[in-house]
Parts: C-alpha cells; structure tokens; sequence
C-alpha cells in the first residue's frame, strides 16, 4: 500500500495525516466496548494512555472521544486493525513511528483495559466473557505482522480464563 493510499484509507474513517497515531488506540476502545458499555476505570486508562504516549495529535482527541461515545461498527474495527498492522509494518513514511512492538504493547494495554472495570477490591481481577473473545479477536488480526507475540499470547489468554 501506498503512503497516498495509506492516507486515503485513514482519510475514509475519519482520521487525518496528522491524527493518525490515534488509531492505535482503537483496539483498547473495541475492548472496552466488548460488554456494551465503557466503564469509567476502562475509559480512564484509555485517556491515560493516550496522554502518556502523546496519540491525540491533531484531531486525534476528537476522534477518540467519538469512539468513547458511539461503539465503532465491527466493519470499522477492523479495517482500523487492518491499517494497523499496515503502519506497524511500514519502515519509513506514514507510520514508521509504529512498529512490531507497537502491536506488542496494543496488545498488553488491551488486556490491561480489559482488567480495569473487572477487579475486585484490588485483590482479585475478572474479565468479562466479552472481553475475552474481543482480546482473542484483536490478538489474532495484529499477530498477522506481530508473529513473536503469539506465544506470550497464548499464556496470557489462558491467565484470563
């Protein structure tokens, strides 16, 4: 694909040059969604990464305000994932700030958005059914590219069984 046609798919939903970066949280979004709502604790942790790792450039906070409000479509999910791993795989141009182990760390922040409306007192940690299959889903769209976080993955599935 190229940077033009990079640009045009991202331009298709909704999301700018310059806000791109924020599509890397669309996966922690699909995970706090998988119950039919965003707790507060999972939108919390969500923002929080996004400030930490500076992902709301340009209309980016807009963006994902609009994903924290109004579940993305399962079609819009994963073309996002889609162009994901495209970015992740790209090494220079659009994208080359992410990499294989952006789709590494998605990953363990997915689980760690998973985590974050389902603990008990700080003692113990559920995970909804939903969320669950949802980390499953994602984990196996970004493992196209991420091939060494397969088996890290595997372990943690079965943590959260």
């Amino acid at each position: 694909m190229t940077n033009e046609q990079l640009i045009g798919e991202l331009q298709s939903m909704g999301i700018d040059h310059e806000s791109y970066s924020v599509i890397a949280l669309l996966p922690l979004v699909q995970v706090a969604w998988a119950d039919g709502t965003v707790q507060t604790s999972e939108r919390d942790l969500i923002l929080q990464t996004a400030s930490e790792r500076q992902l709301l450039v340009g209309d980016g906070a807009a963006i994902l305000e609009s994903w924290l409000t109004h579940p993305p479509t399962e079609q819009y999910l994963a073309r996002g994932q889609t162009l994901l791993v495209e970015l992740a795989s790209r090494p220079t141009g659009v994208g080359e700030a992410f990499s294989l182990q952006t789709l590494d760390d998605i990953l363990q922040l997915c689980e760690g958005v998973a985590r974050a409306a389902g603990g008990l007192f700080g003692l113990a940690w559920t995970v909804d059914e939903r969320e669950r299959t949802a980390l499953r889903e994602i984990a196996a769209q970004l493992n196209v590219a991420a091939v060494d976080t397969s088996a890290s993955w595997d372990v943690l599935s079965d943590e959260l069984s």
